[in-house]
Formats: C-alpha cells, sequence, structure tokens
C-alpha cells in the first residue's frame, strides 16, 4: 500500500495504540511505547498525553503503564450494536425474499 498520502503522526498513533490493544491490555511503558512507533521518549510523551486528552489512553501512576482507556469499551458498545442491527437487517431481508419462517430452536 502506497504511503504517498500517510499522515505520518497519526500512523505513530495506531501504532502505540495497536500495542497496547495488542500487548493484552496490560499496558506499557513510555519507553515500550516509543520503540513500537519508532519515535524519540519526548515525542512518545507528547503523543500519548494528546491521545489522554482526547481520552483514548490512560496513565496508570500505580504501576507507570500507559493502559487504552474506557472510550474503546464505548467504541466496541458501538460497533456491536451495529453489527447487531445489520446481522437483524440481513436476516429479515433473506427471510422476506426466501419466504422461509424464522425457527428460534436452529438460529434460523
Amino acid at each position: 500500500m502506497s504511503n504517498q498520502y500517510e499522515v505520518k503522526s497519526v500512523t505513530k498513533a495506531v501504532t502505540i495504540i495497536t500495542a497496547l490493544a495488542g500487548n493484552n491490555f496490560k499496558g506499557m511503558t513510555r519507553e515500550q511505547l516509543a520503540a513500537k512507533a519508532e519515535i524519540t521518549n519526548p515525542a512518545a510523551y507528547r503523543m500519548l498525553k494528546t491521545l489522554e486528552r482526547h481520552g483514548w489512553v490512560r496513565f496508570r501512576e500505580k504501576t507507570n503503564l500507559w493502559t487504552l482507556d474506557t472510550v474503546w469499551a464505548k467504541f466496541s458498545y458501538a460497533y456491536d450494536r451495529a453489527t447487531a442491527q445489520r446481522h437483524n437487517e440481513v436476516d429479515e431481508e433473506y427471510f422476506r425474499m426466501t419466504g422461509e419462517a424464522f425457527n428460534h430452536a436452529k438460529g434460523r
């Protein structure tokens, strides 16, 4: 994929978010995240503070680790609801087109 239109700071932010999610949500140090995003520690700090201000990450003083913040649960919930709605729409269309009756016991 061409990076002709890539915004490097966005790519680095996505790298940080992906690293936090891919670490079983256990959290990571700023230094670890800087290494993952291939940026300096001060740049990682600025990036993390920006993400924190938007509610996307959180610093846990007790452990000195950065973690994803609760906004991701809201995103996940909204995605689940939207996906379930789309699934229902597809089911309705299928049964309307085929004339089949919905069988709750079999899931169709």
